[in-house]
């Protein structure tokens, strides 16, 4: 069985996991390569105007249980943890025809490029809107990421001039975004939320 077909065969078994449990199957589109995804949904822009669009990428590789202290002025610092292998797991980031892969998310106090994913694409994008919310709040009917452990929730946060989308981890009370490299947080954020 080829790389391709057993990415297809996970996606499949990831998006029936998310019918049983939230109904939002549809919404998600994918696997995509680089640029090419649906643009019907976007979700934030860069300071100069260009799109971004909600996406997940799977991860799987060495890791580490690693705690991290966000700071004042919204930067994170990882701290030493112990190594393991994962799973494969999502991450909630941004894709854009501007990025070097196409999608990025963050993990790790870093933003990570993401060549293959998948993206937020509703059929009628008019059924979801933004919510305000802060220090780990998760308003009703938030859209949610494929992670079973720590589900994470479709936020997105002012950076630099401009909104990009991330994922809120609840339990850090904050919605994480790549940015230049790094990974950015803040308390205050707006949730996916379907109407």
């Amino acid at each position: 069985m080829s790389s391709v077909t057993r990415n297809i065969r996970f996606v499949a078994a990831a998006l029936s996991l998310i019918a049983a449990t939230t109904g939002a199957t549809a919404e998600w589109k994918g696997p995509f390569n680089k640029h090419s995804f649906p643009h019907n949904f976007p979700a934030g822009w860069e300071a100069d105007g260009r799109q971004f669009f909600v996406t997940q990428c799977a991860r799987r590789d060495w890791e580490f249980s690693i705690r991290a202290v966000i700071n004042e002025n919204g930067t994170v610092s990882p701290r030493p943890g112990t190594p393991r292998i994962s799973d494969k797991k999502w991450h909630i980031g941004k894709a854009g025809t501007h990025l070097r892969e196409g999608a990025t998310y963050s993990y790790g106090g870093k933003e990570v490029d993401c060549k293959k994913h998948v993206v937020f694409a509703p059929e009628n994008p008019s059924d979801f809107h933004w919510v305000e919310a802060s220090n780990g709040e998760v308003p009703a009917g938030a859209v949610r990421g494929f992670n079973d452990n720590e589900r994470q929730v479709v936020c997105r946060i002012p950076w630099e001039g401009g909104l990009h989308p991330g994922k809120l981890i609840p339990s850090s009370k904050a919605c994480f975004i790549g940015y230049g490299d790094h990974e950015r947080a803040l308390s205050g954020y707006e949730v996916l939320v379907r109407k």
